[in-house]
């Protein structure tokens, strides 16, 4: 599996949609409905929509989630494996966490959570619940069905950059990823870096690259992190202008490295 952070519009969806073959897009935060590909919707509770046949391998099923029963029924027809697609997106594990009703951070404020509505009991059941059903998709994976890109938002603490969501989730899944990368646009002016984000749109003579700097997997799960300002002065792996099948390849040469 792999997992791509990075702020709000920098690009993760388009990211996501390079993935090859057919790709299913589970879309809790509705941004996967302006792709410039063959979308077809699918609907929770609804029949595998028809691909027409001159867009077979290049079309992206959407499925918008906008509570968490859709994404548990979603999850059922995926654990068959069975469908008829290559690539599964979720997009955003963000915006999924709020859907389940799973605070962002790892403290919880019982004035806005009552106890009457959210017990702890059920909160921890409701976090262990959103855990497996993301790790019964590394097994999916594992089993060679499906590739598994996951994105996230990004959360700023002191100098680091983070992905976005509850702490002890994002422990408990960092062992299951087999990449985790910030995504950031760079922008230049004659070859020098700009500190200062930009309005919209490019202005004259100024360039935007996209960068994607991967984790390191020899940090812990806990101290997963990223100094996009440093990382770019250093020597650390990254991919300019990346694609998903790029980053694929780069996982399985991994992979393969280890089993030596």
């Amino acid at each position: 599996m792999i997992l791509l952070y990075g702020r709000y519009g920098v690009g993760k969806t388009t990211l996501m949609s390079t993935a090859p073959g057919d790709i299913l897009i589970l879309d809790p935060e509705f941004g996967a409905k302006d792709l410039d590909m063959p979308t077809y919707p699918w609907l929770p509770g609804e029949d595998f929509p028809k691909i027409a046949r001159e867009d077979v391998g290049r079309s992206v099923i959407r499925m918008p989630i906008s509570k968490w029963s859709n994404f548990v029924w979603a999850h059922d027809q995926i654990k068959t494996g069975m469908l008829p697609v290559k690539t599964i997106c979720l997009d955003t594990l963000t915006e999924l966490q709020v859907k389940a009703g799973i605070p962002l951070s790892g403290e919880v404020d019982l004035r806005t959570m009552s106890a009457k509505k959210h017990g702890w009991d059920e909160w921890h059941a409701l976090k262990q619940s959103f855990t497996k059903i993301i790790t019964d998709f590394a097994t999916l994976k594992e089993r060679g069905r499906y590739n598994i890109i996951l994105t996230c938002s990004e959360d700023s603490r002191k100098d680091l950059i983070v992905p976005m969501m509850d702490g002890g989730i994002r422990h408990s899944l960092a062992r299951l990823m087999d990449m985790e990368a910030y995504l950031e646009v760079i922008r230049t002016s004659d070859g020098i870096d700009l500190e200062e984000d930009l309005q919209d749109g490019v202005q004259d003579g100024v360039q935007e690259t996209w960068r994607l700097d991967i984790q390191p997997h020899s940090q812990s799960p806990a101290e997963v992190k990223c100094r996009p300002r440093v990382i770019r002065e250093t020597h650390g792996l990254y991919v300019v202008n990346p694609n998903i099948t790029e980053l694929l390849d780069l996982v399985n040469k991994q992979q393969r490295k280890n089993l030596r």
